[in-house]
């Protein structure tokens, strides 16, 4: 059987090509360090290069290397169990061009917010200036001209300046808890604010801004056909207001001067010229006199501007988001560019919402999370892709380099200074909603899920993710190359309807529970299958019976290729527990009762830990609250389950349904089991990681977080344990007691 060699340029992999149907399919010893094939009806293993990387299932050995077809052990951690390091990207949440190449970042940051101010250098991105704001929540920003900035937050807003390098805060306002600030325009010395109120017509809100620091509010103005947009005149004497079914001149005290009699849902004004559009049309006119210049018809518009470039708008055409830039000519725009700026969001029909593609100076444009600057000369769209700009959530670690990765971006993180991480290659993408597998040439392979993913679609543990809620479950296999650039090799259907997808770290499992619970489904492959346009043959098939009235709960998250376990529960409140050999002729090892509500499971060769909680005696049947968490330890022994160790102790009222702030395992290596507890510990009561010795559950150490957010991931790395996900990125050193 041969082996297809993608060279060193990183990209494709050392990828298995499957065997005939006819042929048998086990030919695979489960060894990072070896690579098998059918050769002349006999199965051969090679080993890889030594030196690759490999991971011995020892956490508190660092550097495992691949030697002779065997993983050795590296050196032993040195140093307590403790958080090296939480890095942050630099330019990292809602954005906003300024002008001249510069940008504002507001960065999510404790109860506040950082708004960084930067400029962009080619593909680079430097930071000039930061300004701390107690102000949490900001959702959108919007540059009003002459160096000032309007921000939404959750109950209000505010202004800032730009002069020179610095920041300043010029104010802030309230709009209470149910209005929401959504355009703004500066009018003289007047901010106006469009306010949308869902139980009733929306205002024009008028604030004093002469003043350096403060906001005055002056008053409301009714618009009772509503405000969807909201633009000022280029003398900045008057501001024009689209309402959907018009277009009001607006006075800098907020009076309606006249009605221009022309719909509009968006506006634009600059330099002389206003551009109105609805979905269907676009209409450029001259701001002197209101004469029509010229008039672009499509099926769909999104939005569009007149800027020193010509008349730009943006289209959905084939599925796409396409930027047309016009010159006009004798009162016809005649196309002098047409730029693709991204696939139209097939759930919502756009990237991002339709009024803050222009939030922007017009020297800029941000769509989504991508950042653009507005060249003078086609082509005019010029990406930022500076890979500080954002991480995404999941995470594939080798040897002191993490891969972060969504269907949006991947990022490359370089963790040889594990005190000072830095990013060196990446940024985002237009990638596939769904399942991917990444197969790189050294590592761990890689299995994450489209961001949409969360937290709406179910549960996602570290390395395995929840597909049952799926209609199906397509799995692509994906790599990158040496920039993060991705290609999609192959796409596969995983055949059965899988509840869950696991990655170990060569192999893809699906494990697929009947609706009943009466059986379990285990199916194997070698994870260099996906990226064959063959189909699948599977190294394993495996089917697994629950004891009659007995049905199966929760399915333990595959740490390793031996084994799995289960927890069935035939009496609310208490469970029994399943160890089951892969491929070892359906052997099944149990039960062990347990007088628990099991949430988890996690398994490695003979051991279980399993994670729950007592049942509330005051509500029937499962309660969605918890009120204390409970580990347990199980050895198989033979033929029968054994507990060795048991802890718990008493918790806050806790959600057990909550995807926000979960409470699961993350990684067991048959030592040391580690979870994230959003109440912690009851020495350190505060979002964490907890990591108990296995053999003695009652010892334990606490990697405090900054938030309970999830971990998707969790690695080792050469420098220690990483764990990423929307919660952060936190690398540790292990707990090797």
């Amino acid at each position: 059987m041969p082996l297809l060699d993608a060279g060193a340029d990183g990209g494709l992999p050392d990828a298995w090509v499957p065997p005939d149907a006819s042929e048998p399919p086990g030919c695979d010893d489960l060894d990072p360090c070896t690579r098998e094939a059918i050769v002349g009806g006999v199965c051969v293993s090679t080993a890889v290069r030594d030196g690759a990387l490999c991971d011995d299932g020892d956490s508190c050995t660092l550097g495992d290397r691949c030697v002779a077809g065997r993983c050795r052990g590296g050196a032993p951690s040195t140093g307590g169990a403790g958080l090296v390091s939480v890095p942050v990207p630099a330019f990292r949440g809602r954005s906003v061009g300024i002008g001249g190449d510069d940008f504002l970042f507001f960065r999510p940051e404790g109860t506040g917010t950082a708004v960084v101010l930067a400029h962009g250098e080619g593909g680079r991105l430097d930071e000039l200036d930061e300004l701390q704001l107690p102000t949490p929540g900001i959702s959108r920003a919007f540059s009003l001209g002459e160096k000032l900035v309007a921000y939404v937050a959750f109950h209000g807003g505010g202004l800032l300046e730009i002069s020179g390098d610095e920041l300043f805060a010029r104010g802030t306002f309230d709009v209470g808890p149910v209005l929401s600030a959504h355009h703004f325009a500066m009018i003289e010395d007047r901010l106006f604010v469009c306010m949308s109120d869902p139980f009733g017509p929306s205002d024009l809100r008028v604030l004093d801004a002469s003043a350096p620091d403060v906001l005055v509010d002056l008053g409301t103005v009714p618009i009772p056909d509503g405000c969807r947009a909201l633009a000022a005149s280029t003398d900045r004497r008057r501001a024009y207001l689209s309402t959907g079914t018009d277009t009001l001149v607006v006075t800098p005290d907020g009076l309606i001067e006249r009605a221009l009699g022309i719909a509009s849902t968006s506006v634009h004004v600059s330099d002389g010229f206003v551009t109105l559009n609805t979905e269907r049309r676009v209409q450029l006119l001259r701001e002197a006199d209101g004469v029509e210049l010229a008039r672009v018809d499509a099926p769909v518009v999104q939005i569009a501007r007149h800027t020193r470039r010509g008349l730009e708008v943006m289209t959905h055409e084939a599925g796409m988001r396409v930027l047309s830039f016009y010159e006009i000519r004798a009162g016809a725009p005649v196309v002098i560019s047409r730029e693709v700026v991204g696939p139209v969001d097939p759930g919502t029909g756009l990237a991002v919402e339709t009024t803050s593609v222009w939030a922007s100076h017009e020297d800029a444009l941000l769509d989504g999370m991508r950042l653009f600057r507005m060249r003078a000369t086609p082509p005019f769209l010029e990406e930022i892709r500076d890979p500080r700009r954002f991480w995404p959530y999941w995470m594939r670690a080798a040897g002191t380099t993490l891969h972060l990765r969504d269907d949006h971006g991947a990022i490359a993180i370089d963790l040889s200074d594990p005190a000072a991480p830095r990013a060196v290659a990446g940024g985002e993408f237009l990638g596939t909603d769904g399942m991917t597998i990444e197969v790189p040439n050294d590592g761990e392979i890689g299995l994450y899920g489209a961001r949409s993913w969360w937290p709406t679609r179910g549960r996602h543990r570290p390395g395995s993710l929840f597909t049952q809620s799926l209609s199906h479950a397509n799995v692509i296999g994906r790599s990158f190359d040496a920039a993060e650039r991705p290609t999609d090799h192959a796409t596969h259907a995983l055949p059965g309807g899988p509840t869950y997808v696991h990655a170990t770290y060569r192999h893809v499992y699906a494990e697929s529970l009947d609706a009943s619970g009466a059986h379990l489904d285990v199916t194997r492959w070698r994870a260099e299958q996906l990226f064959a346009p063959e189909p699948l043959v599977a190294g394993l098939e495996q089917r697994v019976d629950a004891p009659p009235g007995d049905p199966i709960a929760q399915i333990a998250r595959l740490h390793g290729d031996t084994a799995t376990a289960f927890a069935t529960t035939a009496a609310w409140g208490s469970a029994d527990l399943h160890w089951v050999v892969l491929g070892g002729g359906e052997r099944v090892v149990g039960p062990l009762h347990l007088d628990i509500e099991v949430e988890d499971l996690a398994v490695d060769g003979d051991r279980i830990v399993a994670m729950g909680w007592h049942a509330d005696p005051a509500s029937p049947g499962s309660a969605l609250t918890i009120h204390d968490i409970v580990f347990v330890t199980v050895e198989r022994r033979g033929d029968a389950l054994v507990e060795v160790s048991r802890a718990g102790w008493a918790t806050p009222a806790t959600s057990r349904v909550s995807t926000y702030a979960p409470i699961q395992l993350l990684r067991f290596d048959g030592r040391v089991v580690y979870a994230q507890l959003p109440f912690g510990t009851p020495d350190e009561p505060r979002p964490s990681i907890v990591a108990l010795l296995a053999s003695d559950l009652s010892a334990r150490v606490g990697y405090p977080m900054r938030d309970p957010l999830p971990l998707f991931s969790a690695s080792e790395t050469d420098m220690g344990l990483v764990f990423s996900g929307p919660a952060g990125v936190y690398v540790a050193r292990p707990w090797c007691p």
